[in-house]
């Protein structure tokens, strides 16, 4: 290879480079049809070596640069041999380095005397990508899925044929056809910085290429290192700030092993329930503070062992015992209620309704709930529902201070005699016992202690206990109007 670099020739490589990706930039703009790329220019395009590294790029708006490089080498790594002249490869998997679901990459490998010597490629913001609703900002999601469509590196085109297989089952998926037009852009403007590194390749030659190429790598590095020189020696901060998601409620001082379920009070204090190690009730006040502490044992329950859930009625806080009466623990106030009265029913928060639910048909996901007179027992309405999936254990039954009746059940799919896909499923019943609403919810934790992590306040908002690493969060979902 010829090392001797030639200073004006490495000028005209540099400038070359730019020429390129800024063609491919006005190649997207004057070909998309969205306004997000052809006026807004939320699109990236860049040049990049055989083996990913960024020669050059024009990025349009700076929130995209640099979003190309560390992907094409995940796409390198990741076909590995399988990478051939004529290729298109689309991504935008957050999950292997993508960096938002709408930003939709275009990858194209250039070959030269047969050997891959760079990459073009463009990301664009599509105003769409499927998921839950259209255009991609899904603020009541709780996972990816409910976002977009996840496309990891996937070829539409292989050796310059399409492939309309995968290209139809990416589209079958997004709402709007524009979308279509806009990514054959990101094809074509990809095509045009191939054309063009291919005649810079053909004057100079690939040793000439590869020679300069890494000189211009190194001017690059000495250029850092003499910006990071002029800071003067000595300790820097910063910090930053992470905006409220609408969900995370906070984190309560407990370590994931004692609890083992949930209840919220009106005025916004929070329950948790650890039956095993300490067996006992521990009240936090509306900032997460330990306000109280309330043993379990006493009256008709014997041990910490024999609870089986924890519910919050307007009276006060009830334990199950043994999945058959509540015991009362304490008062609509937090004070202990040493006559330990029990009742028979799971109480809705109106004050006027016991609620009881069971499994009618475990395989097929049928569910019995029923509510009846709290004053009387004279039963108000009786349903059976059927949720998506093989019940595994129900893990909610609650009411709010409307009346509305709410159920949550853990299900999954079977496949091959065994469960997969486990979610959490929750059902809004109105007052008459019809379901109006469902919410999806994640996996429940795999710890098996903690068998009710869920929880619905007055007006019907759904919490729940999420442990990890550093202890027990407490989570907010609310139904969609």
């Amino acid at each position: 290879m010829n090392t001797k670099i030639d200073p004006i020739l490495l000028s005209v490589y540099a400038r070359t480079f730019k020429s390129i990706t800024d063609e491919m930039s006005i190649s997207m703009e004057q070909t998309t049809r969205s306004p997000i790329l052809c006026e807004a220019k939320d699109y990236v395009t860049g040049l990049y070596d055989g083996d990913g590294n960024m020669l050059e790029q024009t990025e349009n708006l700076p929130i995209l640069a640099f979003s190309l490089a560390p992907v094409c080498k995940y796409i390198k790594e990741y076909f590995g041999d399988e990478i051939y002249p004529g290729d298109v490869i689309f991504h935008n998997d957050v999950f292997s380095l993508g960096n938002q679901n709408n930003d939709v990459a275009a990858f194209k490998p250039v070959f030269f005397e047969d050997k891959l010597v760079a990459w073009t490629a463009v990301k664009g913001h599509q105003a769409d990508i499927g998921g839950n609703v259209a255009g991609g900002y899904n603020p009541n999601a709780v996972e990816v899925w409910q976002e977009a469509l996840r496309i990891p590196p996937v070829k539409v085109v292989e050796r310059g044929k399409l492939r309309k297989d995968v290209w139809n089952l990416i589209f079958a998926n997004v709402r709007l056809d524009i979308v279509q037009h806009d990514m054959k852009a990101e094809m074509g403007a990809c095509t045009v910085g191939e054309r063009r590194l291919l005649e810079l390749l053909k004057k100079y030659g690939v040793a000439s290429y590869e020679s300069h190429k890494q000189a211009l790598f190194e001017a690059t590095r000495k250029m850092m290192e003499a910006e990071i020189a002029k800071i003067p020696n000595g300790k820097y901060s910063g910090e930053g700030y992470v905006y409220y998601d609408g969900r995370f409620v906070g984190s309560l001082p407990l370590p994931n092993e004692a609890a083992q379920d949930l209840a919220t009070a009106s005025d916004g204090r929070v329950a948790v329930l650890d039956r095993l190690g300490d067996p006992s009730l521990t009240l936090f006040d509306a900032a997460g503070r330990p306000a109280r502490t309330v043993p379990l044992v006493g009256g008709p329950i014997s041990e910490g062992g024999a609870v089986t859930g924890l519910f919050a009625a307007s009276d006060g806080l009830y334990v199950e015992r043994e999945h058959r009466e509540l015991v009362r623990l304490t008062d609509a106030r937090g004070e202990p209620d040493p006559s330990r009265t029990t009742l028979w029913g799971r109480p809705g928060r109106d004050g006027a309704t016991l609620l009881r639910a069971s499994i009618a048909d475990r395989p097929r996901g049928m569910v019995t709930v029923s509510a009846a007179a709290r004053a009387t027992g004279a039963m108000d309405w009786s349903r059976t529902v059927t949720l998506d999936g093989v019940i595994l254990h129900l893990v909610l039954l609650d009411g709010d201070r409307h009346g509305r009746v709410y159920l949550g059940a853990v299900a999954g799919s079977e496949l091959g005699g065994a469960i997969t896909e486990p979610r959490t499923l929750v059902v809004r019943f109105d007052r008459a016992g019809v379901p109006v609403a469902t919410l999806r919810l994640p996996a429940p934790p795999e710890a098996d202690e903690l068998f009710r992590p869920l929880a619905i306040d007055d007006e019907g908002h759904v919490f729940a206990l999420s442990p990890g690493a550093d202890g027990l969060s407490l989570v907010e979902y609310t139904f969609p109007d």
